[in-house]
């Protein structure tokens, strides 16, 4: 019976949604977080991305002219 009286109690409900709200809280600064890692991340790849196409065109012209002299 105790414990259906809590249950009925305004400040029951009230430290119930105040727990939430923390939770609620800490997963948006989590979310914050890894949506800004996620960028980061995106700008390294493409960075990478570019790298990998300026060395791959460098080697391509590289080989022909090597392959010219032949």
């Amino acid at each position: 019976m105790e414990n259906q009286n809590q249950q009925l109690d305004p400040s029951f409900f009230i430290k119930i949604i105040g727990q939430k709200e923390v939770q609620l809280n800490a997963l948006a600064q989590q979310h914050t977080l890894l949506t800004q890692e996620n960028q980061d991340l995106r700008e390294r790849l493409e960075k990478a991305e570019g790298l990998l196409q300026k060395e791959h065109k460098k080697a391509k012209q590289h080989q022909r002219k090597g392959g010219k002299k032949s």
